[in-house]
């Protein structure tokens, strides 16, 4: 399926599916799901039926919420994880976070 074209009921599925095969401590999947649900708060206001920058978007959107560079990181450092994971479990076409490009805090 095309990852533009999933909606919102279908992210969250994946969302779920993806945190229950994390295999990493509880501490460090708290922090996936507090960044995945950054996302899907993203995606209730966003147009995500025409929008194929979709990540893209979603990363302005946290620069303009100045977070610190840290937390942008992490945010869509987790975004390019659940992208991949999905890609690779064939749940989507394409990576669309493969190209995004993640400032590292200093």
């Amino acid at each position: 399926m095309n990852a533009q074209a999933l909606s919102y009921d279908a992210w969250t599925e994946y969302i779920r599916l993806y945190l229950d095969n994390l295999d990493v401590k509880t501490s460090s999947k708290q922090v996936y799901a507090k960044a995945l649900n950054q996302w899907t708060y993203f995606l209730k206001t966003a147009n995500i039926h025409s929008d194929i920058n979709l990540v893209l978007r979603y990363k302005k959107h946290l620069l303009e919420r100045n977070l610190s560079q840290y937390t942008i990181c992490v945010y869509m450092n987790v975004i390019k994880n659940l992208c991949q994971y999905l890609y690779e479990n064939q749940r989507i076409e394409c990576n669309i976070a493969k190209s995004i490009r993640v400032k590292k805090p200093r």
